[in-house]
Formats: C-alpha cells, structure tokens, sequence
C-alpha cells in the first residue's frame, strides 16, 4: 500500500506518493527484467504491491529517467565506478609528466596566464613592484 504523509486537503498541491522497501524492491525488479512491462504485467505487480496503475507507469517512467541519466554518467570522465556519492570528482586529465591529476582544465589555464604575467610583472618592474632603471 502507498502511504501519504504530510499531506493537507489542497486543490492545488499534490500530495506526494511514498512507497514502502518492498514495494520498491518488488518495481524494482520488474524493472531490471524489463523497463517497458506490458499491461499484464503491471496488473499482476498492481494487485501484488496495492499500488494504483498510474502511479506505477510515473514510477516507471521516472525511473527509465533516473536509469538513462545514470547511464551517460557512465561515459564521463570515469565515473562508471560512481554508484552514489556527495559530490562528483572532476575528470582526470594526464599531464605532461604522464601522471593523472584532478585540476581541472580552466584552472590550469589560469595558472599558466598568472604564471606568465608574473614573470612579465617582474621582467617590468622587478620584484619589489618599483620600476627598474629608474
């Protein structure tokens, strides 16, 4: 059975649906069979799990979405290892040295930029800030 909580009788906001570890587990594994169950299918899982057909097809549907999010994610920069996480490392990139490092690309765009307009500085007006040959 689904239970809603925190729900107020309101015209305008829907209530949100919460499913219980079973029920999930029971979508869960028509939805590693198959992503697209037919009618059939979803009869027996609604009659099984007491949930209604139209919020198991939203079900379905936002999990194809959350499956096929995951799956470009895999393509990315390595992170086909990432299950769940707080953050996202920042892609690999090999340097010069033949080594992986995690700066990213504008970083070291800007750390070359500062490099070489501190050695222009200090070509200009050396290292203390005043001007030379004056």
């Amino acid at each position: 059975m689904s239970v809603k909580m925190n729900c107020k009788e309101s015209a305008t906001k829907r209530c949100r649906t919460r499913f219980n570890l079973w029920q999930i587990r029971k979508l869960e594994k028509v939805f590693h069979e198959t992503h697209y169950p037919d009618t059939q299918q979803m009869e027996v899982l609604a009659s099984e799990t007491s949930i209604s057909m139209s919020k198991m097809q939203i079900w379905f549907q936002n999990r194809r979405a959350k499956w096929r999010k995951n799956s470009r994610l895999k393509n990315f920069g390595g992170l086909a290892s990432v299950r769940e996480t707080a953050y996202v490392p920042a892609p690999h990139m090999a340097d010069t040295l033949g080594f992986a490092t995690q700066i990213p690309v504008r970083l070291l765009f800007l750390i070359c930029i500062w490099q070489a307009l501190g050695s222009v500085w200090t070509g200009m007006y050396g290292r203390n800030g005043s001007v030379s040959g004056i």
